[in-house]
């Protein structure tokens, strides 16, 4: 048997007491436990209704999210990959292109001046005889000057023409590390004007030595050179270290006191 109330209107009974009846009988079945029952299970069910749709729109979010980020990890441990092995040809190259030179050396002075008549390597053949005191052959393949030559004759003078750097080629190693100890030993750079003796590096190991340079400039370092086309740098505690690739050569330089501490240490 049901919970249903049936109201009949009862002689003499005006609406005023109809209305308690119902209220006070809808009162009764609201408290009743069917009715706390019945409504507990259509919120469920509306709740259940509403939520179903989303819970499974995020678990096949939560699904990709996952594959994406599997997908992510292939790519980043490719890419590592890839950027090593071009990090290594790069490095191969470099090894290649400064083995090409080998052979070679580039002088920087104001001492052969260049008007365009001059016979290059009559000039750096007269100098290595007369100042570096070279009497056997040289030994040149090719001498010739790099770089553009510049328009501004104005910042030219008596006592300093312009003046392009000259590479020499010799037929051998030897060749140019013999004309490179005379200079050295005779200290070329100290003479006026100045002639320098230079390995013929590499764009990459350029930047290296021109960062080893202002290393020593800031005093962070106390020495650079470049020997056999390898870029040496000497530490305030006496150990060198030899770079040929500016990877090796960052790590290191970020790791260095700057002046100020070496001087306070």
């Amino acid at each position: 048997m049901d919970d249903t109330v049936i109201y009949n209107t009862c002689d003499g009974e005006d609406d005023d007491d109809l209305q308690k009846r119902i209220s006070k009988g809808i009162s009764s079945f609201l408290s009743s436990d069917s009715a706390v029952s019945m409504f507990s299970t259509l919120i469920q069910t509306a709740l259940t209704n509403a939520i179903l749709p989303v819970t499974t729109e995020i678990s096949r979010l939560s699904i990709d999210v996952e594959k994406i980020k599997s997908e992510n990890n292939l790519l980043s441990k490719s890419l590592e990959k890839t950027q090593r092995e071009l990090s290594e040809a790069k490095k191969y190259v470099d090894i290649v292109e400064q083995n090409s030179k080998k052979s070679s050396m580039i002088i920087f002075s104001s001492a052969f001046a260049e008007d365009g008549r001059e016979d290059v390597c009559d000039l750096v053949t007269s100098y290595c005889r007369s100042t570096l005191q070279m009497s056997s052959a040289l030994e040149i393949i090719d001498c010739y000057r790099i770089g553009k030559r510049s328009r501004d004759t104005a910042s030219a003078s008596v006592h300093r023409p312009l003046s392009r750097p000259i590479l020499v080629i010799f037929t051998s190693p030897h060749t140019k590390m013999k004309v490179m100890d005379s200079a050295r030993r005779a200290k070329t750079g100290l003479h006026h004007p100045p002639v320098f003796f230079s390995d013929d590096l590499t764009k990459v190991r350029r930047n290296i030595f021109s960062n080893a340079r202002q290393l020593k400039k800031e005093k962070r370092i106390g020495d650079c050179w470049v020997r056999h086309g390898n870029i040496y740098v000497k530490s305030f505690d006496g150990k060198i270290t030899m770079f040929d690739s500016e990877d090796a050569f960052t790590s290191f330089s970020i790791n260095l006191p700057v002046g100020s501490d070496l001087v306070g240490s």
